[in-house]
């Protein structure tokens, strides 16, 4: 459970938000108010590659796709600033827990394969034998945040072959 701030903890907050030049809630505000229309584009990028409103040409289904894969990204990098804005603010809060690697794998296998689908083929995504995995204490957000953020990088730079 977390306790409340002291005193000192606020004005260490508030000496640390000084100090980068940001007042405290304003990155947070920030990625509030650029995750909304986001998080719109995203959904009408998809409905128009699902052709919800329409056929598309194969041209329209890369652009499309581009779009998608840079919006998430964009997205992972506001959910970045937020994530700091919190810890520079004292109220960057974490679940500790154990966590089956498995589970977490298994949960990014899905968009792993999907994203590594889109290199005509030349690209798969496996998960092996994850029963010998061991189980973790830690944040599990945190831990498929950093795992989707490795597989996606090791989907993106492999040319030919499997991740």
């Amino acid at each position: 459970m977390p306790k409340a701030k002291s005193d000192s903890e606020r004005a260490r907050g508030q000496r640390r938000g000084a100090a980068t030049g940001m007042h405290p809630g304003f990155a947070s505000a920030l990625s509030h108010e650029l995750r909304t229309p986001l998080n719109v584009i995203i959904g009408y990028g998809d409905l128009l590659r699902e052709e919800a409103l329409g056929p598309i040409t194969p041209e329209q289904r890369d652009a499309l796709q581009r779009i998608a894969d840079n919006a998430s990204l964009l997205l992972d990098r506001i959910d970045a600033v937020l994530d700091f804005s919190r810890f520079q603010g004292g109220v960057f809060e974490h679940g500790r827990q154990d966590v089956s690697i498995d589970e977490v794998l298994i949960a990014l296998a899905g968009d792993a394969r999907i994203q590594a689908a889109r290199k005509d083929g030349s690209v798969g995504f496996e998960v092996e034998d994850t029963a010998r995995l061991p189980f973790l204490h830690t944040d599990p957000e945190k831990l498929g945040t950093v795992l989707r953020h490795v597989v996606r990088n090791a989907v993106k730079f492999t040319d030919v072959g499997a991740v």
